[in-house]
């Protein structure tokens, strides 16, 4: 890289909550341990709007598990990408759903237990689902609100 030369670095990024944010990018010659450039990223997120929303309360000390259904609506067999923003609070048994046509398939959720997520007895916490196709475009976003509450209450 010459000094004053223009340099193209292809980033991706997905925006798991809106705001700014700054990254550093280092370019690293590896066979010579070396720093070749630096740049700072700056980022405004924005979410993609919210497709679907659930009220879901959860057992504080077992967590639970639930299923979505998530439809294929076009004209060929699609790839769906499948992930969350809250990874330590939900686990999603599988993030690549393959769908045929006018089919639809199940994305299954493991709410974790309240563990740190403040009074489990009367905490409620907001968890985002993303669904992105195979061209990494987002095609839904689930809003689902997490009431967790003691088993002896439910």
């Amino acid at each position: 890289m010459a000094n004053g030369a223009i340099t193209e670095v292809s980033l991706k990024l997905r925006s798991l909550a809106g705001g700014r944010k700054q990254y550093v990018v280092h370019a690293v010659d590896l066979s010579r341990r070396t720093l070749l450039a630096s740049w700072l990223v700056c980022t405004v997120n924005g979410l993609p709007s919210i497709t679907k929303a659930f009220s879901l309360v959860v057992d504080s000390v077992f967590g639970a598990h639930k299923k979505v259904s998530l439809a294929n609506p076009y004209s060929f067999d699609a790839i769906f990408h499948v992930f969350t923003n809250e990874p330590q609070l939900l686990e999603l048994k599988q993030t690549e759903l393959h769908i045929p046509v006018g089919a639809s398939r199940y994305i299954s959720l493991k709410f974790a237990p309240a563990h740190g997520v403040g009074d489990a007895t009367s905490s409620s916490t907001k968890l985002l689902v993303f669904v992105n196709n195979d061209d990494d475009k987002n095609e839904e976003c689930m809003e689902i609100t997490v009431v967790y509450s003691d088993s002896a209450e439910q």
